[in-house]
């Protein structure tokens, strides 16, 4: 059987779909173009391989996508996408184009929709694993939350559902939720996990737009991980999250502390310039200037990983698939060396928790 995980044949599959036919030496070229670094050597034997299972097909000194290629492309890139180097409207352009050539554009259209949905479904299972199974075992985040405000009774809203990590978590202490989040596949993720739970609301909607949600409904919102700095109107953000609030209501705002050990291992694979310290003072003053007080906590948490290849599978999924980078060789080897060097497969995190009283 032939290795569907093997990367390099997801990436020859991809320059196929943009053009062919191509010799082994042009897709090399192009692979290299792309910014990967295989020899030669592994390319030509990869194509090899890809022809022996039918995958592609030569004439001459050429190859091509073999149309029996478009029966199995579905589990193909199901399994590949464990890689996470497909960037979807990439992907969606080069399968329609791909199905084109045999089906309708509207059939095309619908079995390349077909097959990205099953992606994401896998890719939504692989974040949930990195976001639930490894991190804060002893449950620190969710404690501190809680310490924050009485939730029994209580309605809240969350703002960036993700996996649904602390949806559930928090389900058990509340009234209700009503979690919303701007990407639609989180929500049909989390809208399946959680469907026996009763209490639990999944909304598709962005922070920027919370015009359908109801004024003073809410005892607590709860913004996790969110991102809420990078809003490019904050102050109207914050304002609208205050009209949400019932008087005394209390907002909770977490994210990622910079001078983590997460956070140094990010910089030393891909150092890269940040301004997150300065949007995150500017959430300070907003939410001091909004609410009047402002009560402001850095917690440490950490990662407990099982295996090196779950450590590097973790930081490969926030490089490539949340901020849209390539992972290469060089950044395994650097990850290595920092791991073996440290002699475990625990790494520090640590989040900032602001809290905010709504008061009359």
């Amino acid at each position: 059987m032939i290795d569907l995980k093997n990367r390099l044949y997801t990436d020859i599959a991809i320059v196929l779909t943009e053009k062919h036919p191509l010799t082994a030496k042009e897709i090399h070229e192009k692979l290299k173009m792309k910014g990967f670094s295989y020899s030669y050597q592994y390319v030509h034997k990869s194509l090899n391989n890809l022809q022996k299972y039918e995958f592609v097909s030569k004439m001459s000194t050429k190859y091509s996508l073999n149309l029996k290629y478009l029966t199995n492309l579905k589990e193909f890139l199901i399994k590949a996408s464990n890689q996470y180097d497909l960037d979807q409207n990439v992907f969606m352009q080069s399968v329609t184009g791909s199905l084109l050539k045999v089906f309708n554009k509207k059939e095309a259209e619908a079995i390349s929709k077909g097959i990205v949905k099953q992606i994401n479904q896998k890719i939504m299972e692989k974040l949930d694993e990195w976001y639930s199974r490894y991190y804060d075992p002893e449950e620190k985040e969710i404690k501190t939350i809680l310490s924050q405000a009485q939730f029994k009774g209580k309605r809240v809203l969350e703002i960036g559902s993700g996996t649904g990590r602390l949806t559930g978590k928090l389900a058990k202490h509340c009234k209700s939720i009503v979690s919303i989040d701007h990407n639609e596949d989180s929500i049909e993720y989390c809208r399946e996990k959680f469907k026996k739970v009763k209490n639990v609301e999944f909304v598709h909607a962005s922070v920027n737009d919370l015009k359908n949600l109801p004024h003073k409904q809410y005892d607590i919102i709860l913004s996790g991980w969110a991102g809420l700095h990078y809003s490019k109107d904050l102050p109207k953000i914050l304002e609208k999250l205050q009209k949400l609030l019932t008087k005394n209501g209390i907002v909770i705002i977490i994210e990622a502390y910079q001078d983590s050990e997460y956070v140094k291992i990010l910089n030393l694979i891909r150092p890269k310039a940040s301004k997150v310290n300065e949007k995150q003072n500017e959430l300070t003053s907003l939410l001091f200037k909004t609410f009047k007080t402002v009560d402001k906590k850095v917690i440490s948490t950490h990662y407990v990983f099982p295996s090196y290849e779950k450590l590097e599978e973790t930081f490969k999924i926030e490089l490539v698939y949340e901020e849209g980078s390539v992972w290469h060789d060089k950044d395994s080897k650097k990850l290595r060396k920092y791991v073996d060097e440290k002699g475990n497969l625990e790494v520090g995190e640590a989040f900032i928790m602001w809290t905010c009283n709504n008061k009359p």
